[in-house]
């Protein structure tokens, strides 16, 4: 986790993506609720995301082709984890690559909240 600590607060995509699937995937591997661990753990990486003030994220996308891409790469992470000896993998490659495909580079116009039909005291 010191990994994620560093990573979590990057400006960087990548390395924000990969913070935050270290995250996951630990908080997976805590399993700390009977229900609801994917929308929580997704729900972390969003506010952790969205802490950086550089990026946001687009709607997590956990059906079809993407959700089989977010399944595989909390399994393969798991699958590594269990191996013993072998070449060294990359267990977060995977989950982190699928998450940076959800940042965004945020739109950071100061005037974006203001809008042209505002008047003092509507």
């Amino acid at each position: 986790m010191a990994d994620a600590r560093g990573r979590l607060f990057s400006d960087n995509a990548p390395d924000l993506a990969r913070g935050c699937a270290i995250l996951l995937e630990g908080f997976f591997r805590a399993h700390p609720f009977l229900d609801g661990n994917g929308r929580v753990g997704r729900l972390l990486v969003r506010l952790y995301v969205r802490r950086s003030g550089r990026f946001q994220t687009r709607e997590f996308d956990t059906s079809g082709k993407a959700g089989r891409r977010y399944l595989g790469g909390l399994r393969h992470a798991r699958k590594v984890f269990r191996e013993i000896g072998g070449p060294p993998r990359d267990p977060f490659g995977l989950l982190a690559k699928w998450i940076q495909g959800h940042i965004a580079v945020e739109d950071l116009d100061d005037d974006a909240d203001e809008s042209e039909d505002w008047q003092p005291g509507t």
